[in-house]
């Protein structure tokens, strides 16, 4: 949420939520719709809400006219999440190989002033942060067993850290519950505490479970394509009134 305000305040943003994007058909028919091998461009691709945005982003930019791409970050929307941990691989699998393959197929906007700030800072930053950050976080993380070994592990900078991460990442979440709940109460005081708890424990595992999963994206990029893998969907189980539109 914190990202995508900030990216499109700048009118740099370069993806929406595909279950909650809205979009002008006419747009969407002018730029020659979803990419697909069958379509105009013979390619396809898994991440095709961030794809289209991008390519909308670009033709504007190529045809000098004025546009906005903008995050609605008070709507209230549901969506069905992996309910175990396999789906939830999948699912982030299919994200960073999605990413990758947009920036692939979009290289020539990195850093070229046509495309002002979309291509010389979203597209290097979703680039360098975002298709490159789990090689780095991995490598951190080898680091760090291979300094114990070889006994040049510094315990007490470490922990600084470690904090500083923490704190960083609960920071950016708690910011993020604050702003959702301005224009209106999402949450009980209670479910607030308990988000707040599992932004503070994600730290601890979790995080480190996604980044080898994004890893995993680069690796699946190498094998052979096996399509969406889309998550079965189970529906909302429960009482009418238990579902809150």
């Amino acid at each position: 949420m914190s990202g995508r305000l900030g990216w499109s305040y700048f009118n740099c943003l370069l993806i929406i939520s595909g279950a909650f994007g809205l979009f002008r058909k006419e747009r969407i028919i002018n730029v020659g719709g979803y990419l697909t091998s069958s379509g105009k461009y013979k390619t396809d691709t898994v991440g095709e809400d961030m794809e289209l945005v991008v390519r909308i982003s670009r033709q504007m930019k190529e045809a000098r006219r004025p546009f906005r791409i903008l995050y609605a970050y008070n709507a209230n929307c549901w969506t069905e999440v992996p309910e175990d941990i396999k789906t939830l691989k999948k699912q982030r699998y299919r994200w960073h190989r999605g990413l990758i393959e947009i920036l692939t197929f979009h290289r020539e906007m990195m850093f070229r002033p046509i495309y002002g700030r979309i291509g010389t800072v979203a597209m290097p930053y979703f680039y360098i942060f975002e298709m490159l950050g789990p090689l780095f976080e991995i490598q951190g993380y080898l680091m760090v067993i291979l300094s114990v070994i070889l006994g040049i592990f510094n315990v007490q900078i470490a922990i600084i850290l470690f904090i500083a991460m923490v704190l960083m990442g609960t920071l950016v979440s708690v910011s993020s519950l604050l702003i959702s709940e301005k224009n209106g109460k999402n949450f009980s005081r209670k479910e607030l505490w308990i988000l707040v708890f599992y932004a503070t424990i994600e730290n601890f595992g979790v995080r480190q479970y996604f980044s080898l999963w994004r890893f995993g994206g680069y690796i699946n990029m190498f094998k052979k394509p096996v399509g969406w893998q889309k998550a079965d969907r189970k529906g909302f189980a429960g009482k009418a009134d238990e579902v809150t539109p």
